[in-house]
């Protein structure tokens, strides 16, 4: 461990130990790397419990108590109304409802003990960017960095043409005036993507550094579950937080324009949903289809990939790049990605994966993998290794940190 750089990463997230969606994987897997290399503190919002040293063993952690998480939020009216002054005031923005994870953030860190210096500063989205100006003026030497997970402002156009909201207009502008003024918080951003660089570096004018910091996967947990199995009943896997509106609107998609064509032809067919949200009631009419399966939210992902032949992304919207697709092909799972589904990595359609948009499209390239026996073999090999070469959380970590090396 570096004994000279010493990191506080700003957490916003109230479940990230164990980490329960991609959101969560992905700040896991850079805060442990970083914290492999060097001393870091990290501010979360979940109140910790127990032991929490295996499942990151070199970080340490600073946390709201389970008492002082209710008091905070159950302050009076005065005191809320105080806070939400105190929001406006601090981020400028002042049509929007003060945020609660800012504010308690914000508690965290004036109310906890933390160094007296910082190298590096790691902001987890924009919640907790909007703290920097205040961290600025404590740590003003610091390399202050935004690890963003998507370009917000394009994918709330993209949901609004799905799924339209009646306050569109306020949150869009918000997060639109928030990713061209990067250069006000952070020195620093790390993308998913190289699209996502391109984008966000033309709102800056090049004002903030852009670094390509892609999902990835622990490929020495995800070893393939098989090359590939015989098939009599086809079995499906799709995988993903029902919550978002990328995932329930692709898998509603599939299942009005794909998966009908798939079972008048695959009598024997099945489909098995794996992803918290499946109470929501748009999947009830689905639920009466015997050959469909919501499981909910699995604990084993490797067993979850174990059941099927085939696993799906037919994504919509969206920004970044896809864990699910990731986790599938490390779990040496054949798999049919829309092109939204597959944007932000350089996948070659026919050798790691197979890319479809039109629902016929997309149906016949899962009949193809159904049918041959030997196209799912090299689609499984050739996707782990793919994977491994390029998105193991070994080498992605090694690209933040040289990143944040450079000071």
């Amino acid at each position: 461990m570096s004994d000279n750089i010493k990191v506080l990463h700003l957490v916003p997230y109230h479940h990230l130990l164990p980490p329960m969606n991609g959101g969560g994987l992905r700040c896991y897997h850079l805060l442990k790397e970083m914290s492999e290399q060097f001393e870091v503190d990290a501010v979360v919002l979940q109140r910790l419990s127990g032991p929490v040293q295996p499942l990151c063993p070199y970080a340490s952690f600073i946390y709201p108590t389970s008492g002082e998480f209710e008091r905070f939020k159950k302050a009076g009216l005065l005191k809320r109304i105080c806070r939400s002054l105190v929001y406006k005031w601090n981020t400028g923005f002042y049509r929007l409802g003060a945020d609660f994870n800012y504010l308690l953030m914000r508690h965290l860190l004036g109310s906890k003990p933390l160094a007296h210096d910082y190298d590096v500063i790691v902001f987890e989205h924009y919640q907790s960017m909007l703290l920097a100006p205040l961290l600025r003026k404590k740590y003003p030497n610091s390399l202050f960095v935004l690890d963003a997970h998507n370009v917000d402002h394009r994918l709330l156009l993209e949901e609004q043409e799905k799924k339209p909201t009646a306050n569109f207009d306020i949150l869009y502008k918000y997060v639109h005036r928030l990713e061209s003024e990067l250069g006000k918080y952070v020195d620093q951003v790390w993308v998913c993507s190289q699209y996502d660089a391109e984008i966000l570096a033309e709102l800056n004018k090049g004002a903030v550094r852009m670094v390509v910091v892609p999902n990835g996967v622990d490929t020495d947990e995800k070893l393939p579950v098989h090359c590939s199995k015989p098939i009599t009943e086809p079995i499906l896997l799709f995988c993903g937080d029902l919550n978002t509106v990328a995932n329930s609107g692709g898998l509603v998609w599939f299942l009005d324009q794909v998966y009908p064509q798939l079972k008048e032809r695959f009598k024997g067919i099945n489909l098995l949903i794996a992803g918290s949200g499946n109470d929501n009631p748009i999947f009830n009419q689905y639920k009466e289809d015997p050959s469909v399966t919501f499981m909910g939210r699995v604990d084993d992902l490797r067993e979850f990939y174990s059941l099927g032949h085939i696993s799906i992304a037919p994504l919509l919207v969206g920004s970044g790049t896809r864990l699910k697709i990731l986790e599938a092909l490390s779990f040496g799972i054949p798999m049919v990605a829309t092109g939204k589904g597959a944007e932000g990595v350089d996948y070659i359609n026919g050798k790691h994966l197979k890319i479809a948009d039109a629902p016929n499209e997309f149906g016949q390239a899962i009949a193809e993998l159904i049918n041959d026996g030997e196209l799912r073999r090299t689609l499984a090999t050739n996707g782990r290794e793919f994977v491994v070469n390029n998105f193991d959380w070994g080498v992605i970590g090694r690209t933040a940190i040289n990143s944040l090396t450079r000071i």
